[in-house]
């Protein structure tokens, strides 16, 4: 009796997982939405205190500078439904960020400076992961993210401009630009 009750078992959870496995190749094909990126705007944070935040009087310390690139896409993100973020059509292969004003005797008026720029390392509202600084491509977004650039060089006290350009894997590219704000 005790060897029937055994072997019944056993042949239970045998009929059990195999019913309910499948093979590698037969997961249902989930399909995940797919966006374009629509907009991109460029803002200043200050990072002197404990948290970063806007700047007073359009003022910040050059030593504090911190950069918000806001990219808005046409996706709708559902955490319910999805698993994942919306893929991006075209993927953002890479950003380049250049100065419009000269930010110090090293880089004059309209001079690439993005390896004066690194990734901030602090959780933020909306915040994704550069993946371009390491030859990767970004492939998804929520409807808005952010990518914070917190800048490494020490510009000269003074008014100082960017301008952002998004080149996307197909080769087009997208481009914005800061307001003025005063380093000082």
């Amino acid at each position: 009796m005790r060897k029937a009750a055994c072997w019944s078992i056993l042949l239970l959870l045998l009929l059990t997982t195999t019913a309910t496995s499948c093979e590698e190749d037969e997961w249902p094909d989930e399909e995940y939405p797919l966006c374009s990126v629509t907009g991109m705007s460029v803002s200043h944070w200050d990072n002197t205190g404990v948290m970063p935040q806007l700047p007073n009087q359009n003022k910040i310390a050059k030593e504090a500078y911190l950069m918000e690139i806001l990219l808005t896409t046409d996706g709708i993100y559902d955490d319910w439904k999805y698993s994942m973020l919306p893929a991006l059509q075209d993927s953002i292969a890479k950003i380049n960020i250049y100065t419009i004003h000269p930010l110090n005797q090293e880089y004059p008026a309209d001079a690439d400076i993005t390896s004066c720029f690194k990734e901030y390392p602090l959780s933020l509202k909306n915040k994704i992961d550069d993946s371009t600084v390491r030859g990767y491509p970004i492939t998804h977004l929520k409807a808005a993210s952010s990518l914070y650039k917190a800048l490494f060089a020490v510009p000269d006290a003074g008014t100082h401009q960017f301008r952002v350009v998004l080149t996307f894997t197909s080769g087009l590219t997208m481009e914005a630009e800061s307001k003025p704000i005063e380093l000082y």
